[in-house]
């Protein structure tokens, strides 16, 4: 009895005997997908689809990577009058500027609600730039809009102190609208170090 063939293939089995040597109802089974081309297509590709999908199962996309890290975040406290931190989760992607993330976060406000944010909400950061141990912060003009000397204080000190918590910042310099801070006498505030967190 000679093989059956389909497309080309002998269906045989791992003892190279022809399927249809052992199974004669494959013949009647084949027989009747001749007389159904739909049947026939649908059987062809299996038998081009199934060995391929086994042998290489595609994976799925995986996601850019993303970091996260839990920094502290510098407000007033109550009654603006010490600095106050509260810890918080900051995600970023790689190369975004980490220094940004944090401080748009700061700017976002606190969620402890007896905690008091003195940097109007406003404010855009247009970016930051690392210079050995100095920070330079670049933000907008709405920084500079303090509610009385206090909050001014505790603004300017509540971002400073939020970002030498990193150990490779020492001083940060801030400007806005690219022109260096100036103090309430006028002088340009420079670089600044850490503030003390208590009058």
């Amino acid at each position: 009895m000679s093989p059956t063939y389909v497309r080309g293939h002998t269906l045989t089995r791992s003892g190279d005997t022809p399927l249809s040597e052992e199974c004669p109802q494959i013949k009647m089974e084949a027989a009747k997908l001749k007389n159904n081309r739909t049947l026939t297509i649908l059987v062809l590709l299996l038998l081009v689809v199934l060995p391929a999908s086994s042998s290489c199962t595609p994976r799925p996309e995986t996601a850019p990577g993303i970091s996260a890290e839990l920094v502290k975040l510098y407000y007033g406290d109550a009654n603006n009058e010490k600095m106050v931190f509260e810890e918080r989760q900051v995600v970023y992607q790689p190369g975004e500027d980490r220094y940004k993330a944090v401080l748009e976060e700061l700017i976002n406000g606190p969620e402890t609600k007896e905690f008091t944010a003195n940097i109007n909400p406003n404010s855009k950061v247009y970016g930051t730039i690392l210079q050995n141990n100095d920070l330079i912060v670049s933000l907008s003009e709405e920084f500079n809009t303090f509610a009385g000397s206090m909050a001014e204080l505790m603004g300017v000190g509540t971002l400073v102190n939020t970002l030498v918590q990193f150990d490779e910042v020492n001083r940060v310099k801030i400007l806005v609208e690219g022109e260096e801070l100036a103090d309430p006498a006028g002088e340009p505030r420079g670089f600044l170090g850490p503030f003390p967190t208590e009058p």
